[in-house]
């Protein structure tokens, strides 16, 4: 099952379904593993919010300008979808080839190719 279908059976599961008792294996890990990505994503969603309200308390910054940059970023690919393209391969700096966004250095010349922290 791919990972759309692991997050689907996670939000059925967040939403009160179960599991019956013969529903095969991969059913079974699946909602597992559907359990696991729901309670990665509140964890998750608990850390931005409190950054957020630290952020909020720390400087001027308002709702408005969060929801103003969300908007920035989510057009950065040429959609407005609510989220944010990662691209394509990243080119090395010294031997300009290309590499998967996976790694930090380049596979190629071990050069470090991760400048950006959310690249």
């Amino acid at each position: 099952m791919g990972s759309f279908g692991v997050w689907q059976m996670g939000r059925l599961l967040s939403d009160g379904d179960t599991v019956r008792a013969d529903d095969s294996g991969a059913a079974r890990e699946a909602s597992s593993q559907g359990r696991i990505v729901a309670n990665e994503l509140a964890r998750l969603e608990l850390v931005c919010e409190a950054m957020w309200n630290l952020m909020k308390e720390k400087t001027s910054l308002t709702d408005e300008d969060l929801l103003s940059e969300m908007a920035r970023l989510d057009l950065m690919d040429g959609k407005a979808d609510g989220k944010k393209d990662k691209g394509g391969p990243v080119i090395c700096g010294k031997c300009d080839r290309p590499n998967s966004r996976r790694h930090d250095f380049c596979i190629y010349c071990g050069e470090h190719i991760r400048v950006k922290p959310f690249q």
